[in-house]
């Protein structure tokens, strides 16, 4: 755990949010008015002998807060081999659209979850992607405007990498298809709070 009282209020705010993948704020921390979040860069491998005998710390208000740190440090060891282009700016920028927007717009209630589809080339060399939008509503009742505007907005970032940026894809779950979801990546997004898939 680190003290992060001392950072600049923005990027507090940032880690409340859910922003900054390496911190996780404790929404209890055990001192009465500390600002104290987890720092995930670090890890330290300790056995559940020492983990049995120690004393718990409790930093979190709520069993959900608990999970969100739990789904972070699995995300932290199954990021998605895939380009840094994808995995840096484009998938960041997607979390941080969905985070904002789901503070006072309702789309974002609809996504179930948000998957890459490599069509041409290799993970780690792709030629042309695209993004699958899973939804639990009919996709004619979803407004998606704001992701198809986040992704062409994406367009000059790919661009730069080589990649070619084909349309947004949005399913219904009920209609999924199972290849295109087993052969897709999974795009961690916290903000939509629907757990870890694979």
């Amino acid at each position: 755990m680190r003290n992060v009282a001392e950072f600049p209020s923005d990027k507090i705010e940032q880690i409340r949010a859910g922003l900054v993948v390496e911190y996780v704020l404790l929404s209890q921390p055990p001192v009465a008015g500390a600002v104290w979040a987890v720092d995930l860069r670090t890890s330290v491998p300790v056995s559940k002998a020492v983990l049995a005998a120690a004393q718990p710390v409790e930093g979190f208000a709520t069993e959900h807060d608990e999970i969100v740190l739990s789904q972070k440090i699995g995300d932290k060891f199954e990021r998605p081999a895939v380009h840094d282009s994808l995995t840096g700016p484009v998938f960041t920028s997607l979390r941080q659209l969905i985070s904002a927007s789901k503070k006072n717009e309702m789309w974002c209630d609809d996504i179930e979850q948000v998957r890459l589809d490599i069509m041409e080339g290799t993970r780690l060399q792709p030629k042309r992607v695209r993004l699958i939008i899973y939804t639990d509503a009919k996709t004619v009742e979803v407004d998606k405007k704001p992701l198809r505007t986040w992704w062409r907005s994406q367009k000059k970032t790919l661009k730069q990498a080589g990649i070619e940026q084909s349309a947004l894809r949005f399913r219904f779950v009920d209609d999924c298809k199972l290849k295109e979801y087993r052969d897709s990546i999974p795009i961690s997004v916290p903000s939509l709070e629907r757990g870890r898939f694979s």
